[in-house]
């Protein structure tokens, strides 16, 4: 399986796992189309991009490369709602997700950096939103290298 369709699996399955354990069921994940509730319940949507890889440092052709990236899980609720549940839950999704390293089968690991809570001055579409963001750096082996004899 390719390196970056793994990425993905394992930056989902930890803002799943995040959402869950704080009691964040509805998240949108990447191209997916946004469900807002209609109970007025927080809702979430995640995404992620990734810019050019490099040499690794000391990983050579064949060895490993460094792709850097940035994510954001962007929290909603209805205006009016009150900001007290929203601004805890950026909380605990800044605890869960800041500074974390986690392996990339078959042979890499993401390092997320310092992530940061922002929320949004003004209303958005009738919603209040917070900002969960941060960057991270995914290491992993450059297996589209020729070998040539190694």
């Amino acid at each position: 399986m390719d390196a970056f369709d793994m990425l993905r699996q394992v930056l989902q399955t930890q803002v799943i796992a995040a959402g869950n354990a704080n009691g964040l069921t509805n998240i949108s994940l990447m191209n997916e189309s946004p469900k807002p509730p209609r109970d007025g319940s927080i809702w979430a949507e995640f995404w992620y991009r990734t810019g050019n890889s490099k040499p690794h440092l000391g990983g050579g052709r064949r060895g490993f490369r460094c792709t850097p990236g940035i994510w954001q899980i962007t929290l909603y609720v209805e205006e009016g709602k009150g900001g007290g549940a929203i601004t805890k839950l950026a909380d605990k999704l800044h605890k869960w997700f800041d500074t974390q390293q986690w392996i990339v089968a078959p042979d890499g690991y993401v390092t997320l950096g310092a992530c940061s809570v922002d929320p949004l001055p003004m209303a958005k579409n009738g919603n209040q939103v917070v900002l969960v963001h941060g960057d991270f750096d995914f290491i992993h082996r450059n297996t589209d290298a020729q070998t040539y004899g190694v």
